[in-house]
């Protein structure tokens, strides 16, 4: 197993959640945000940014599609756990860009 093995690209995680490209591109109504798994989960941006080790600011830029998260292996395991969400719900909510 390489080193590059770990690091997981967007690309990657859209494969393993076996979504196709028409998917990859809905429209946002279509699929939850990063914000709206964070509300369901019913925690703030700060307990997300504690969480891994992020600021408030990064997570915000992440919730408004001005910023693409890059999330290690690790990130996004500790995200499944406090957002209680499918993998695949994680990858469309990652996926998504400001005014999409």
């Amino acid at each position: 197993m390489s080193a590059n093995s770990e690091q997981l690209t967007l690309a990657d995680l859209h494969k393993q959640a076996g979504l196709t490209q028409q998917q990859q591109s809905m429209g946002k109504s279509e699929r939850p945000t990063l914000a709206d798994l964070r509300k369901e989960a019913s925690l703030t941006q700060r307990q997300v940014a504690d969480l891994l080790n992020v600021t408030v600011t990064t997570v915000g830029a992440w919730e408004r599609g001005a910023q693409v998260p890059r999330l290690t292996f690790a990130h996004i395991q500790k995200l499944l756990e406090a957002f209680d969400c499918a993998i695949q719900d994680l990858v469309e909510a990652t996926n998504q860009r400001e005014g999409s």
